[in-house]
């Protein structure tokens, strides 16, 4: 369950740690990924009970700084780098220690010309 920082503008009353808190409870099956778009964000959605902080934009520097910190909180939470993440930078991505890559980058590739040839044995 992706939620973006559009629908945690709802969760001001109830606060974002109760409010994940309900979701897990409604929806014991899904993982709860929270969309953000800096370190202090990442570190409060890990300490609220995000099961994935989904890095929005953030260079590879941030991600492993990220990465890095909730590390040192030995949290099981994992980091998605997303937006921006292409094939010319998710080696990067990978590298700064990001657990899971979210990219339309394939959906844009070109087309590829493939040739079949079928002959008797």
């Amino acid at each position: 369950m992706l939620v973006f920082p559009e629908h945690r503008a709802f969760l001001a009353e109830e606060g974002q740690v109760l409010a994940l808190a309900r979701l897990k409870v409604a929806c014991p099956e899904r993982k709860i990924v929270i969309e953000i778009n800096s370190f202090d964000e990442a570190v409060l959605a890990a300490q609220s009970g995000a099961d994935v902080v989904q890095l929005e934009k953030l260079p590879p520097e941030m991600v492993a700084a990220v990465v890095a910190r909730l590390a040192d909180m030995a949290s099981s939470v994992k980091v998605a780098a997303a937006g921006g993440v292409k094939s010319a930078n998710a080696a990067d991505y990978a590298r700064a220690g990001a657990h899971i890559l979210v990219t339309s980058a394939p959906y844009f590739a070109p087309p590829v010309d493939i040739k079949v040839s079928i002959s008797a044995c």
